[in-house]
């Protein structure tokens, strides 16, 4: 902020009430800047709420990548191996929770991309 010297750190510390008092009763220079602050204010929250956004969406993709990387880590691994595979090898093939590992075998199971030979073991179809 170099448009009015030292008052312009003057002006960053005031709140927006007190700016806004500025602009009716200060002086032709005070309403200047006091109108500069408050537009740059307001560009900096537009900006951080677009980033925000970003932010969002971006994490949003993450969790759908994730979704879709566990989905087609259980269907490489089992094609892979291309024979029968129990939960627990599995879990230590991917290193994925036990837990996780059962869901995701059992959508899998469920879509039909595998089939379930008996309980706790699978193979690609």
């Amino acid at each position: 902020m170099t448009r009015y010297d030292t008052t312009d750190e003057y002006y960053g510390t005031l709140t927006i009430k007190e700016l806004e008092e500025l602009l009716d009763a200060g002086s032709t220079k005070q309403k200047k800047a006091a109108r500069t602050e408050l537009k740059e204010r307001e560009a900096k929250i537009l900006l951080e709420k677009e980033e925000l956004k970003k932010k969002e969406a971006r994490e949003a993709i993450k969790k759908e990548e994730k979704k879709e990387t566990k989905k087609a880590q259980v269907l490489r691994v089992l094609d892979k191996i291309n024979r029968e595979m129990s939960t627990k090898e599995f879990v230590k093939r991917t290193g994925m929770n036990p837990n996780t590992a059962r869901r995701e075998l059992g959508q899998a199971v469920k879509r039909g991309d595998i089939v379930r030979v008996r309980r706790g073991v699978y193979r690609f179809k």
